[in-house]
């Protein structure tokens, strides 16, 4: 049995109606984000902080860590206006004096940049070309995989000012669990 023409005909209209209505909502939708997505700019590192003393080194935990302690210039904690968490790290191992670096973290796009290396004289070395690099989960002693998400960022974003993230480092924030 045919169905009748009025069933056709209907069918074909909400056919075209469709077919231009779909165009037309997609052009609407373009029309909305008129704003283009801002571009991230990384503020200018001009200055180096002051090289860590003995006494502005606060010790920090790294739960994946047994060799090496960890210790972060108090005084050098900063937040730029890029969002990027930047810190003087001090990393000491048995028998060698420590490591000291100035780096710094874009919690967005989980990066981690050194910028400078102490050298034996308590001075700054400023890399030439640093460079950001992917924080990865490469070995049990990865300590920026832990300061990004234990201490610093939260959501791609910093966990908070200057002063939460100092005490971040004094105690850690509990981690969640959910099931």
């Amino acid at each position: 049995m045919r169905p009748p023409l009025f069933f056709n005909a209907t069918h074909y209209l909400l056919c075209a109606l469709l077919c231009c209505a779909l165009p037309a909502r997609a052009g609407v939708l373009s029309a909305l984000k008129t704003e283009p997505e801002e571009k991230w700019v990384e503020d200018m590192v001009n200055e180096l902080p002051p090289y860590p003393t003995p006494s502005s080194l606060l010790p920090f935990v790294v739960q994946r860590s047994s060799k090496y302690s960890y210790r972060s210039d108090q005084r050098s904690l900063s937040i730029g206006k890029d969002g990027v968490v930047r810190f003087v790290l001090a990393i000491e191992g048995s028998g060698a004096g420590p490591q000291v670096s100035y780096a710094g973290i874009h919690c967005q796009t989980k990066q981690w940049k050194t910028y400078a290396i102490g050298t034996g004289a308590n001075a700054w070395r400023r890399l030439s070309k640093p460079a950001w690099e992917a924080i990865e989960k490469k070995s049990l002693e990865n300590y920026r995989e832990e300061m990004y998400e234990t201490y610093f960022c939260s959501g791609g974003a910093p966990r908070g000012d200057e002063k939460v993230l100092l005490s971040n480092l004094r105690q850690p924030p509990s981690k969640k669990v959910y099931r």
